[in-house]
């Protein structure tokens, strides 16, 4: 596709951006205009309406195209529009998404949970198991394995998991 591209605008949506800015900067043509974006919602938030929903817009050839894409995302789609750089995108995403997923990923494992005497705080973290129990694998392999900042936090979490649960055990 890349000869066909030339002075066209190429966005991603994928849920890292490091990555993927670098190979489109890489192998596109100088001419092809760039940017990076991601929804910070998939079908299950947005089955309403994505008016008020977040989406990240990150610059990858200039800000001029970044700009006036978050302005159409703002204006057009009635979205919260943050413009990041990939870097900081995936630094935030790696706990926003990384944890999110793992933690996820854990409890679905733990299923059959219970339903019938649940707490609040309990009922909300089904809640984001549910919001994420259908993304494909590739998502989360995308998320854990092709953020460059995802390991790092794993790391944490399961350092104060174990220093937790080393606490719960004193008596």
């Amino acid at each position: 596709m890349g000869p066909h591209l030339a002075g066209a605008l190429v966005l991603d949506v994928g849920s890292v951006k490091v990555k993927p800015a670098r190979l489109m900067d890489d192998r596109l043509a100088p001419g092809v205009r760039v940017v990076g974006t991601h929804p910070l919602f998939g079908p299950q938030s947005g089955k309403a309406g994505i008016a008020g929903l977040r989406i990240a817009v990150c610059a990858v050839r200039g800000d001029r195209d970044a700009r006036r894409v978050a302005a159409f995302c703002r204006k057009a789609l009635k979205l919260r529009v943050f413009l990041v750089t990939p870097e900081d995108h995936d630094r935030e995403a790696a706990v926003v998404q990384g944890l999110t997923h793992l933690i996820a990923r854990a409890l679905l494992a733990m299923e059959p949970l219970p339903t019938r005497m649940t707490t609040a705080s309990f009922d909300r973290l089904m809640e984001a198991v549910d919001m994420v129990r259908h993304d494909s694998p590739a998502v989360f392999r995308a998320i854990e394995r092709d953020n460059p900042f995802a390991a790092e936090v794993r790391e944490r979490f399961f350092a104060l998991a174990d220093e937790a649960r080393g606490k719960a055990g004193e008596g």
